[in-house]
């Protein structure tokens, strides 16, 4: 009978035709929906159902869906000491059931749901290389824009010397963790091959000038910060040419491709990207409504959450 199931849904229907039995579909409850990450070669689009045992039940694996069976607490399962290797998707459902303390108690919780929304990680890099980024990690709404596909490029962790390009117009390079254990970003926005603005240079280490050197897409004009603080001499000495006068709020800079707006910011000025809808800020508040992006001082690539 087994088997026959396993043919398909008219399979199925018809074994319970044939026995005179009746699909208990009421006692199923919809707990959560998720979505295989883009860039896998086969991805699944599947929907998480809770049901109590029924009493006198026994199991038994199939050898291929299932190879083992064992009866434990989601805590333990998803316990470090018991060395189970889960898929991502496996131990956070698991981490989401441990949270109540009896079945009944998870049973009625999820027929309580009215929205499920669905669930899709996403793949990226890092120092313990790759795997997958989920959706309330600081990194995801960056992986997502920079790597929609999947394809790879995008990162979960920042590290120090680090190269991303985040778009057409805009490169950072991220610095040595600051006096606070943050690591800084710096930015050039510009066209490649054309004429770009340096953001925020600092930190000044001879390791940080060199990155930023090896980064630069184009001749380095201007030097700009969102700290109002002034560029530092080893900075100009890397760049000569460059002009480090503060720019004046109002002012836009044609790119040739790209154009940089100055928003007056309390804590220092801010960067305005329209081709793009990205802010470069050092503040924690945007000084405008008009960026669908925030490019910040430390940290991840994030949406502008508008009032």
């Amino acid at each position: 009978m087994r088997h026959a199931a396993e043919q398909g849904t008219d399979a199925l229907l018809a074994l319970c035709d044939a026995h005179g039995w009746r699909l208990a579909a009421d006692r199923l409850a919809y707990f959560t929906h998720w979505l295989t990450p883009p860039g896998m070669p086969r991805r699944f689009d599947t929907r998480f159902f809770l049901a109590l045992m029924p009493g006198a039940q026994t199991v038994r694996p199939d050898g291929r869906e299932t190879v083992e069976h064992m009866w434990l607490r989601p805590a333990e399962a998803v316990d470090p000491a018991r060395g189970l290797k889960l898929m991502n998707v496996t131990r956070r459902i698991l981490e989401e059931l441990a949270r109540f303390a009896s079945a009944q108690e998870l049973m009625a919780h999820a027929r309580r749901l009215t929205h499920i929304p669905r669930v899709m990680p996403r793949l990226a890099d890092g120092p313990k290389g790759r795997r997958p980024v989920n959706m309330e990690e600081p990194a995801y709404e960056e992986v997502g824009h920079v790597d929609p596909d999947g394809e790879g490029g995008g990162r979960y962790a920042h590290e120090a010397g680090l190269v991303m390009r985040l778009s057409a117009r805009v490169w950072r390079v991220t610095g040595a963790a600051d006096a606070s254990g943050a690591l800084p970003h710096s930015y050039f926005a510009g066209v490649e091959g054309g004429d770009c603005v340096l953001i925020d240079p600092s930190p000044a280490s001879p390791e940080h000038i060199a990155a930023l050197r090896g980064a630069a897409p184009g001749r380095v004009r201007w030097i700009w910060s969102t700290q109002a603080l002034p560029v530092d001499s080893a900075v100009r000495e890397a760049w000569p040419d460059a002009s480090v006068s503060p720019p004046a709020p109002g002012q836009r800079l044609d790119l040739g491709g790209a154009t940089l707006h100055v928003l007056n910011a309390q804590a220092g000025p801010q960067f305005l990207l329209p081709e793009d809808s990205t802010l470069f800020t050092g503040a924690a508040s945007p000084a405008t409504d008009k960026a669908d992006w925030i490019a910040p001082r430390h940290g991840f690539l994030r949406r502008h959450a508008m009032p």
